[in-house]
């Protein structure tokens, strides 16, 4: 088979504002946005994405927030549509709300949220001209996610996040409704440790560990490929979750640390993600990386 190629050359530039209103001591308002230009293959475009937040403060350590959002994404410069006009700009809507708790210099903080992201303009393949697009496409992403960090001692920081994501496809051409989206777990788990000897001949060593659990899920759901002729879509196999574990050591003296991590301790075997149906990448191995920083 032959090399596949392809070339685009963009460039994107944006300025944002943001401002924050308080009225009393318990609400608090922030607005901003963004203007984003771009230069996409000669294409040239613009848009204005804003954000609207407001926060309340149930009691001095738990707060209340929600916000609302617009994002913007140009198409590619190789996703083009059959008649030569350009394609609309994708464009996302993410509403999210939630609870956060903890105070600054607290030992415990926490916060948990849900949120519903839409994707909209998402371009779907032409079903009457071959690799060409139209924007007909949606994508909705809803679910919630936790997180808590605690430092039950000194020099002792323990952490915990979890998030699970529904995510599929509500409009296409090709692809039927309700399809989960590629590359997209459904549970997704992170927990870390560190502790740092904080007196003793040893005060500045530290070690961590973490843990990251990926569920299984959906290869590249983008595309309907039917590889052996049973109406089926073929690209829309699964990869198996996977566990991976990191581990480090440091060393602190004075302003300087010095750290070893260790990436993928237990060297295991797993699969990232899907780019099509005959491109799946390998996680990468057991690695390793030394680091020597200064605080100034």
């Amino acid at each position: 088979d032959g090399a596949y190629q392809s070339a685009s050359k963009g460039h994107q530039s944006g300025i944002y504002f943001q401002d924050q209103i308080g009225f009393g001591d318990r609400l608090f308002l922030t607005f901003g946005g963004r203007w984003d230009w771009v230069n996409n293959d000669s294409k040239k475009d613009k848009d204005f994405s804003p954000r609207v937040g407001v926060n309340y403060l149930l009691t001095p350590h738990i707060a209340a927030y929600a916000s609302w959002s617009r994002s913007f994404a140009p198409q590619f410069g190789w996703i083009e549509s059959f008649d030569g006009t350009p394609l609309p700009n994708g464009h996302g809507r993410n509403i999210e709300a939630g609870l956060k708790f903890g105070s600054p210099g607290s030992a415990f903080s926490a916060a948990a949220a849900v949120f519903d992201l839409v994707r909209t303009n998402v371009p779907s393949p032409d079903p009457v001209h071959l690799d060409y697009y139209l924007v007909t496409g949606e994508q909705r992403s809803r679910g919630f996610e936790v997180e808590a960090a605690w430092a039950p001692a000194p020099g002792t920081n323990l952490s915990i996040a979890y998030t699970y994501l529904n995510a599929k496809v509500t409009e296409e051409n090709e692809i039927p409704v309700g399809t989960r989206l590629g590359n997209v777990p459904r549970h997704n788990l992170y927990v870390r440790g560190e502790h740092v000897l904080q007196e003793g001949a040893l005060k500045g060593l530290g070690a961590s560990l973490a843990v990251l659990w990926n569920s299984a899920k959906v290869s590249d759901s983008s595309y309907f490929y039917d590889a052996n002729g049973d109406g089926l879509n073929d690209a829309d196999f699964r990869l198996p979750g996977y566990v991976v574990v990191d581990a480090g050591l440091s060393y602190r003296i004075r302003d300087w640390r010095i750290a070893v991590d260790v990436n993928n301790l237990l060297n295991k075997h797993y699969f990232p993600e899907s780019s099509d149906y005959s491109r799946v990448s390998i996680g990468e191995p057991r690695n390793w990386r030394l680091s020597v920083s200064r605080r100034f």
